[in-house]
């Protein structure tokens, strides 16, 4: 039977006995890097213990003090391999070295996650925001090598926190309604993409084995449509497409287009192409993305297990699996320890009423569940129906609008929660961190490479941005963390038809979580804060949460004056609003694509006021028919 790897869990013993020299104190800034050997990689590791260690003791340049040795370990230390990362003070020096490999599908970071593990655990350096004022510290002047090896290696075959690519946001038609004013410029969205990538590497997440996934079939409609409309899903409100015919339900997008399950052909041809690239391991077999498309026919209808009274899509999951279990019954007997890797997502994530996984070993099933649903009966009802393997894939943090939703703690859990069962790697979708998001991020973030850490012990690290004002800050993020897990215990999300999937479901209904009188005594108490014996960066910080509670002040007054319909006072809101959006913007730290966007709760006031239809011509298109199919 096929063997899915998992790499054992965090870890700070190494497996090869590597002892330490007696602990004694030397000055940060007499430190002396030496680079071991050349590549990528250890450049990369020696730029970052420069950067941190002017930051933490002022070192200017290299001194006659501790040797910081990076790429190689002390002498008769096995190679690193595994992707492992080793940090051992040994002989007089500091040893960082790890497994530094390049490979395009798996790159290795070793020594530079070793030099991040140093900071961490040796210099108490933390990464609370993907840019610099997220660098966290406490001034030092003399520090203490580790007493014991400090030893990584990433605990899941992969840990992933994906970002939308902002540059491709704006010029997509997600940004056509985004006034000039609040459009970031060039080199502003290319840093955003740089210091993501950069965080990600100090969070030490990494993937360890490459196997395909995601929506397999988005090139079908282009490719097969015209010679086999049988393949594809139907739908009777459609008409008679076959020869043209445009109705209101049929998938706007390819990627959105789904097949006939019940159709032998479709079978056959997916096995066939799985044979011709080569029979690989991994078998990705996900459906296509998207509500509309699912097939009708009388023989796909039979496949679901649909209870009296429910709609259509409150059950599709055994149609799913039934098919899945089509193709595995075909390929394991081409290739007996092949994977097939689908996503068990929207209506197909609900487990099955009648089917199990028949080939067990030879199922991965990333699961995709929402910010609503209960995802401890979800695992326990999958698990009983045959799962072994499964990674997530959640899209918690596909979110970018003005309020926080204060589910840090929700999200932590759900990946502990994961991770405790088995999971063997975890792929979150979502935006860039923007402010809404920061906390939620770091939590899950922090928690992917060191699931050692409690909820209490990561948020304490992420309030300690704000130096002797972590007090109030924390007072803050607990009143928001209250009001964000009752309005998710509330009707709001549940009734939404996918248990809050996304941006699309949630930027719409998270204001709703908070009251003028909750945001002005949110405001108060940030501004209550003592500012003495701040630094700068922390001063900034403090201002910065401050500037963002009034821009959700300033927001939940623009909702409130569109829902009144008095067209004077949504006015006089909405440039209120939007001057300080321009005023703030730099601190303000959103995509203003999606608060401007048409699923957002705010364009469909915005198209309403009337300077804003002056700076947004194209707004227009809000009221244009849909595009022929």
């Amino acid at each position: 039977m096929p063997k899915i790897s998992i790499i054992p869990l965090f870890c700070t013993v190494a497996a090869f006995a590597t002892p330490c020299q007696a602990a004694e104190s030397f000055a940060v800034k007499d430190v002396k890097i030496v680079p071991a050997r050349k590549g990528e990689v250890v450049a990369a590791a020696k730029k970052e213990l420069e950067k941190h260690l002017a930051l933490v003791g002022g070192w200017s340049g290299n001194g006659g003090g501790v040797e910081i040795v990076l790429g190689k370990g002390p002498e008769g230390s096995p190679p690193a391999t595994n992707f492992e990362s080793h940090v051992v003070f040994a002989n007089g020096k500091i040893h960082c070295w790890g497994d530094d490999k390049k490979d395009n599908k798996t790159p290795r970071s070793g020594t530079l996650f070793a030099v991040y593990r140093l900071l961490d655990e040796v210099f108490g350096v933390k990464w609370v925001t993907p840019d610099d004022d997220g660098i966290v510290f406490t001034p030092l002047q003399t520090f203490t090598p580790p007493a014991k090896e400090l030893f990584y290696r990433p605990p899941l075959i992969m840990m992933t926190m994906r970002a939308y690519d902002p540059v491709k946001m704006l010029k997509g038609k997600a940004s056509h309604f985004v006034p000039p004013a609040l459009v970031p410029g060039a080199d502003e969205l290319e840093a955003q993409v740089s210091n993501y990538g950069e965080w990600r590497d100090r969070m030490l997440l990494a993937r360890t084995v490459k196997f395909q996934y995601g929506h397999a079939f988005t090139s079908w409609q282009r490719r097969f449509y015209a010679d086999h409309p049988d393949w594809f899903g139907k739908d009777p409100s459609w008409g008679d497409r076959a020869r043209g015919f445009r109705a209101p339900r049929i998938p706007k997008h390819a990627r959105w287009w789904k097949l006939c399950l019940s159709n032998p052909a479709v079978r056959d041809q997916i096995i066939d192409e799985w044979v011709k690239s080569g029979k690989p391991k991994y078998f990705n077999i996900s459906p296509n993305d998207g509500t509309p498309g699912f097939c009708r026919c009388e023989n796909c209808m039979k496949l679901d297990t649909r209870r009296p009274g429910e709609d259509f899509y409150d059950h599709l999951t055994d149609r799913y699996l039934w098919f899945w279990n089509r193709l595995a019954e075909r390929a394991v007997k081409l290739r007996p320890d092949v994977v097939l890797v689908t996503y068990v997502y929207s209506y197909y994530r609900h487990p099955p009423r009648r089917e199990k996984i028949e080939y067990p070993e030879n199922f991965l099933g990333g699961l995709v569940p929402q910010i609503a649903d209960d995802y401890r009966k979800m695992y326990d009802a999958w698990a009983a129906a045959g799962l072994k393997h499964f990674f997530i894939r959640p899209n918690f943090l596909c979110y970018d609008a003005v309020f926080p939703r204060g589910l840090e703690k929700v999200f932590f859990d759900c990946n502990a929660e994961s991770i405790r069962r088995g999971a063997v790697a975890v792929d979150y979708d979502g935006s860039r961190p923007t402010a809404a998001l920061e906390f939620e991020t770091y939590a899950i973030g922090r928690s992917l490479s060191r699931p050692d850490l409690t909820f209490e012990r990561i948020a304490e690290e992420f309030y300690s941005q704000y130096g002797a004002a972590a007090p109030v800050a924390k007072k803050y993020y607990e009143r928001v963390r209250a009001r964000g897990e009752k309005t998710l215990a509330g009707d709001g999300f549940r009734k939404i038809a996918h248990g809050a999937l996304d941006d699309s479901e949630t930027a719409a209904i998270s204001y709703r979580g908070h009251t003028p009188a909750n945001l002005a005594e949110d405001f108060a108490l940030v501004r209550s804060a003592p500012r003495e014996g701040l630094s700068a960066v922390e001063r900034r910080r403090l201002d910065k949460l401050a500037t963002q509670i009034a821009n959700q002040r300033l927001t939940l007054d623009f909702l409130a004056a569109g829902a009144s319909g008095d067209g004077k006072k949504l006015e006089a809101a909405a440039k209120r609003l939007y001057d300080f959006r321009v005023a703030y913007r730099a601190d303000l730290g959103y995509g203003y694509w999606k608060s401007f966007g048409r699923k957002s709760g705010e364009l469909r006031y915005w198209k309403d006021v009337k300077f804003f239809r002056e700076l947004v011509p194209n707004i227009e298109e809000l009221n244009a028919p849909p595009p022929a199919q």
